[in-house]
């Protein structure tokens, strides 16, 4: 999975999108075989999603993850279907003020995983930006500094 995820973000840091789609599809066969996410290589399918303007893709990984069966893995899927909602708000499919929303939303259904947490304060912190909401962006800065993530 993390090989998986690392030759996605090779490729389209090289700018083969196709590429790293098709890697990150040959996962959706593994999540398919093992019922559940590959939760490690989200992020980067969500970002490739997002830079691409692909908001369908995004409502997509959402649906999915709102619908894991696995009941122990039904909050984490919702922290990263927030997420995935949010980034498709910064992709241009809501309005700034709903995208800081679901942003505060997604870093407090984030905050028990580190790694989710790391790319949810990021993102947080443009989309406060977006709306003018200065307050919020700067508090979303200095929990991105603390944590060392800027």
């Amino acid at each position: 999975m993390l090989l998986a995820r690392a030759s996605a973000e090779a490729r389209f840091r090289m700018g083969d999108v196709d590429g790293a789609r098709g890697v990150l599809a040959e996962l959706d066969a593994v999540d398919e075989a093992q019922a559940f996410p590959s939760f490690a290589a989200l992020p980067t399918r969500i970002h490739i999603e997002y830079l691409t303007g692909n908001v369908e893709a995004l409502r997509e990984i959402s649906a999915r993850l709102g619908s894991t069966k696995i009941e122990v893995l039904r909050s984490v899927a919702a922290a990263y279907a927030a997420y995935a909602d949010a980034m498709r708000g910064l992709a241009g499919d809501e309005t700034p003020e709903d995208t800081a929303r679901a942003f505060t939303r997604a870093g407090m259904l984030a905050r028990r995983w580190a790694f989710l947490d790391r790319e949810v304060t990021l993102s947080r912190v443009l989309a406060h930006l977006l709306a003018r909401d200065f307050a919020e962006a700067e508090l979303a800065l200095r929990r991105a500094t603390r944590a060392g993530e800027v």
